[in-house]
């Protein structure tokens, strides 16, 4: 598990300094875009909505855009979320990165849009790190996962930025 204040004192920090908080984000957005990779290959129909909403997302965080200038067919185009739950951690990866893009494009405060995505992303590294390992219920996802050099790295790589 993660320490269940991370998130939140994430949050705190990145609306303490904006201008390293929104670049800290958006690279946080980066990261998940690429883990939804196969996402976007497997659901071709999400990849442009989900290119444009990051790219948009990145320009608001830079200060170039605010969400008044965000065209309404692209906020419609990456919430028009049509696929069907499969199961998969892929499925589950491509739904966290459109909230996380979705928060920054609907105008939401910099400490409110960091906590969700923080969140999200740390517990879909979580649940895709227990799949990979074969956890079967919460308590061996907690065991097998927290004991990973790759949980580790994830943790440090959040509390870095």
């Amino acid at each position: 598990m993660y320490p269940p204040d991370l998130p939140r004192r994430k949050a705190r920090e990145f609306a303490a300094r904006p201008r390293e908080g929104w670049a800290a984000l958006s690279a946080l957005w980066a990261y998940a875009f690429v883990e939804a990779g196969p996402a976007l290959s497997r659901w071709p129909t999400r990849r442009r909505p989900t290119e444009q909403g990051l790219a948009l997302a990145i320009a608001y965080a830079a200060g170039l855009s605010h969400a008044d200038d965000i065209p309404n067919d692209v906020v419609a185009g990456l919430e028009s979320f049509e696929i069907e739950d499969d199961g998969s951690p892929d499925w589950q990866r491509l739904v966290d990165l459109t909230g996380m893009l979705a928060d920054c494009l609907a105008g939401k405060p910099l400490d409110v849009c960091a906590e969700r995505a923080l969140t999200w992303f740390l517990d879909s590294c979580m649940n895709h790190l227990g799949d990979e390992l074969g956890a079967r219920n919460a308590s061996a996802l907690r065991d097998l996962v927290t004991k990973d050099a790759r949980w580790e790295r994830t943790l440090a790589w959040v509390d870095a930025l």
